[in-house]
């Protein structure tokens, strides 16, 4: 288990937690578990619970901090800081999740990718929408269709997210995308302030 410290940040857990261990280990399926989360994941975003130094980002960057995980690593509370006018990889999660600005406004673009994945390193992607997201905008991610974007900080301020995944994001072997090239790579994205090994045994 990783955790940030901090009686504010501790308080809002303890809350929002136990709705996390629950949800994520019944057997539904991930639109449902998505729905059942909001409410909770929403109460979270706008509790102020984040500490200053995982909502600022290095200029020219954006910066992964994880905020929890339990020992089996079904799952991560993640909070992205990303400064004003960067933009992240195209990329995908393989996995259920919700996304929420925490700070200052984002642009998302999303896409889907229209190959059958036949072709190594080569994948097309058509845009499908995107959004300009402000404070307390949750976006959702369901895998295979909903699972592909890309967030730019268009704020003056560095944006912060905070990003609920049914997978230790940080760590999961994934995938960024090209879409000028029409190319796919492995990403492994990694978090400023945890590992990722060992990996868990079972």
């Amino acid at each position: 288990m990783t955790e940030i410290s901090g009686e504010r940040t501790r308080d809002a857990l303890d809350e929002f937690l136990p709705s996390v261990e629950r949800l994520s280990r019944l057997a539904l399926d991930p639109a449902s578990r998505i729905d059942a989360l909001m409410e909770p994941f929403d109460r979270l975003l706008r509790s102020g619970f984040l500490p200053e130094e995982f909502t600022s980002a290095q200029p020219g960057r954006f910066l992964q901090y994880l905020v929890f995980r339990p020992d089996d690593r079904a799952y991560s509370l993640m909070a992205m800081a990303v400064a004003p006018g960067v933009r992240t990889p195209i990329h995908d999660h393989l996995a259920w999740g919700l996304v929420g600005v925490y700070q200052g406004e984002q642009r998302e673009t999303v896409y889907e990718r229209t190959d059958d994945g036949s072709v190594d390193a080569n994948a097309n992607l058509r845009l499908v929408e995107e959004k300009r997201l402000g404070v307390a905008n949750i976006t959702t991610l369901l895998p295979p269709t909903g699972d592909i974007h890309q967030i730019r900080t268009v704020s003056d301020i560095s944006s912060a997210s905070l990003h609920l995944l049914g997978n230790d994001i940080g760590c999961q072997a994934r995938h960024a995308y090209g879409i000028e090239t029409n190319c796919v790579a492995d990403l492994r994205s990694g978090y400023v302030n945890a590992d990722c090994d060992p990996q868990p045994v079972g």
